[in-house]
């Protein structure tokens, strides 16, 4: 009995060293956490080891494209010394003797004889709105009698260009001929009639869309729209010395592709941009046309024996 409470006192000895080695719970949680930090640690690292491998092949691309540029680098470079002269000449004489010895070739473009001829498109283009603005004090524009009511707008739009059309025709062929008569040089004569005639359509259609869209108001209007593109048409001098306003409608006025086709009619200027400017001026016409086919609501009706021009009824 002696030897077993002997042996017995012995392991509990022995389990109390063991239970004090043992570590404590909060050295037990640190190493948990450790665990956990390591397990993430090692994630990154493999990122970093997989997008050091992307560099590396990035690496090694350009290594390779800077080794071709340093070969073309070196090709040039021996050109270059192969072209190289191994002696040059020294100039001789003075500056006056080397001045003297440059002879200066002047070539002529687009040649205008005098401040006249250049300002007869600006003119031209402004004769033919004005003549197209003063038709709308001559026909009724606006009136329709009562035995046109129920025609179609297409119709009745037609039948208000027809008369006016053929009198700013004429004024065209008038203008053109004045000016040739003046004296002013025509490099094509037949192209500076028919870009007139093209000139006085357009405004014509433009000046009737005014009247059907805004009535009366319309006569003031294109009155007004003269006198901004007498600024902005770039006509008595160039548009860059103008306000930026004016350089913004620039290229969004007729007149301004008018006096651009004339003078390519009559001096040869903006070589190959004359059916340029004619497209513009033949599309701002297409617009004015169908605003005039859409503005119904300005028609003013009238008995048949009443129909009479502008400048009696003082209806417009």
């Amino acid at each position: 009995m002696n030897t077993l409470v002997g042996g017995n006192l012995k392991i509990k000895d022995a389990l109390g060293q063991i239970t004090a080695n043992l570590p404590a719970a909060q050295d037990l949680s640190a190493l948990s956490s450790g665990g956990r930090t390591l397990a993430t640690s090692s994630e990154q690292l493999a990122d970093g080891a997989r997008r050091l491998a992307t560099g590396a092949g990035t690496l090694r691309s350009g290594a390779s494209d800077l080794q071709g540029g340093a070969r073309q680098l070196r090709d040039g470079l021996v050109t270059l010394r192969g072209r190289i002269p191994t002696d040059t000449e020294q100039l001789g004489g003075d500056p006056d003797g080397l001045a003297r010895s440059v002879k200066v070739r002047t070539e002529d473009f687009a040649n205008v004889p005098n401040n006249g001829n250049a300002f007869a498109p600006y003119f031209i283009a402004l004769a033919l709105w004005v003549g197209a603005t003063l038709t709308t004090f001559i026909f009724p524009f606006l009136l329709i009698p009562d035995s046109g009511r129920h025609t179609g707008q297409v119709a009745r739009v037609l039948r208000k260009l027809s008369v006016p059309l053929l009198i700013v025709a004429g004024q065209a062929g008038i203008v053109v001929l004045g000016v040739y008569l003046m004296g002013v040089q025509f490099m094509n004569p037949t192209q500076v009639l028919l870009t007139s005639l093209a000139g006085s359509v357009t405004f014509m259609i433009v000046i009737l869309a005014l009247n059907l869209l805004f009535g009366p108001a319309g006569r003031v209007l294109a009155l007004i729209l003269l006198i901004v593109q007498l600024a902005a048409s770039g006509g008595s001098y160039p548009v860059e010395l103008s306000s930026p306003a004016f350089q913004a409608i620039h290229k969004l006025i007729p007149v301004t592709e008018l006096i651009n086709a004339l003078r390519h009619a009559m001096f040869g200027a903006f070589e190959g941009q004359y059916w340029e400017f004619m497209g513009r001026m033949g599309l701002v016409a297409l617009i004015g046309f169908i605003v005039a086919l859409i503005s119904r609501r300005r028609w003013v009706y009238t008995p048949d024996d009443r129909f009479r021009s502008p400048i009696i009824t003082d209806v417009g």
